[in-house]
């Protein structure tokens, strides 16, 4: 894959080939997947979310119980898989039964038997001191169980309203409630909510990869605005990638991936990491990141 001048096109081959490795490896395949040595030596997520692996899971095995359960819950549900994120601790909790108290006992128990119940995708940094990870996530599942907005008295209609909420319980930042409100795109009425195209909520990565896009330094400093502003730009940009997807210019089609905002976000945090692996490269330094196995 030769490596394009404007980095906006980068982006998007990065998108393509990204999506190119997934393809082949679904398909079984041999090594290697990619002409593009960073590509094909270091891991990078999905273009979309739904094509992970934990996410499938959690799909299967958790998500499509939760349409019809109370919205406490199914936040407190999802938020706990995502803490955990790691099918082997997930298939052993109930959550079909609302007890924050077994679902947490369940890891305790695994991780006092000396086995490793935390991907560290998502997970929290306890703020208590001499607190274990799984008491303090059980705490703060707790205080989702609790929390007066999710008792069903007050409809909550937007993904927005939802983030709104999570980011008010003491232990969530903005991040975790984030991927808590991707995974209520596909979870009972949040799949019709209003905002779902349009609700994101992108961290530093993401700035970095827009920045990148435009071609401005990576670090250079904007207001929440101005960064909302030019992803709002960069999705019009990917809405015009249709018609040269089907004429066949590019291929395969990514760009129905970015209706959701946060598979764009994701896809920019990725970009940066992937230009980052070249400024090193061109620096004369070895790249570091997670290896394919």
């Amino acid at each position: 894959m030769s490596r394009k001048e404007k980095p906006s096109d980068r982006f998007i081959d990065f998108c393509s080939e990204r999506e190119r490795i997934r393809i082949r490896r679904s398909a079984g395949l041999t090594p290697p997947h990619s002409d593009c040595h960073v590509l094909n030596t270091y891991r990078f997520c999905n273009i979309d979310r739904e094509h992970d692996a934990v996410t499938m899971w959690i799909e299967k095995n958790v998500r499509q119980f939760l349409h019809r359960v109370p919205l406490a819950h199914a936040v407190a549900a999802v938020f706990t898989a995502r803490v955990f994120n790691e099918p082997e601790v997930l298939k052993h909790i109930d959550f079909n039964e609302f007890d924050v108290d077994k679902w947490y006992d369940v890891a305790d128990e695994m991780q006092k038997d000396g086995k490793i119940v935390f991907r560290s995708a998502y997970l929290t940094v306890s703020k208590k001191r001499g607190v274990s990870s799984v008491t303090y996530h059980r705490w703060i599942t707790t205080r989702i169980e609790l929390c007066e907005f999710f008792d069903g008295t007050t409809p909550m209609e937007t993904l927005g309203e939802l983030h709104y909420t999570l980011e008010g319980i003491e232990g969530i930042g903005p991040f975790m409630a984030n991927q808590v409100i991707a995974d209520f795109r596909h979870i009972g009425s949040m799949r019709v909510a209003s905002d779902w195209e349009t609700c994101v909520h992108f961290g530093p990565g993401t700035k970095r990869g827009l920045n990148r896009y435009f071609g401005s330094h990576h670090d250079t400093s904007r207001t929440e605005n101005a960064s909302r502003k030019m992803f709002n730009s960069l999705s019009k940009d990917m809405t015009d990638l249709f018609d040269q997807e089907h004429s066949g210019t590019i291929y395969p089609p990514f760009s129905p991936i970015f209706s959701d905002p946060n598979n764009l976000a994701n896809a920019l945090c990725e970009f940066d990491k992937y230009e980052r692996a070249y400024d090193k490269i061109n620096d004369n330094k070895k790249p570091t990141g997670r290896l394919w196995k």
